[in-house]
């Protein structure tokens, strides 16, 4: 009996250790913004005002993809 409790006490600890770890490993996390196709006519000469109103300044990099001409 004083085995089994040992064990989960070790088991306990161990879990706690890693789940430790994977929050600290979150720290170095990039936030970036993909805008597929952002133009909403056919002759691509506008963009989309929700895109145009976005606050950029929140993402680390910005991706754009889709007919940008």
């Amino acid at each position: 009996m004083k085995l089994q409790k040992t064990i989960y006490l070790f088991g306990f600890l161990i879990s706690l250790l890693c789940s430790t770890q994977s929050v600290n490993a979150q720290t170095d996390t990039v936030k970036y913004l993909f805008l597929g196709h952002p133009r909403y006519d056919d002759k691509n000469e506008y963009v989309i005002k929700k895109v145009e109103k976005l606050d950029y300044k929140r993402y680390d990099l910005l991706l754009l993809g889709g007919d940008l001409t």
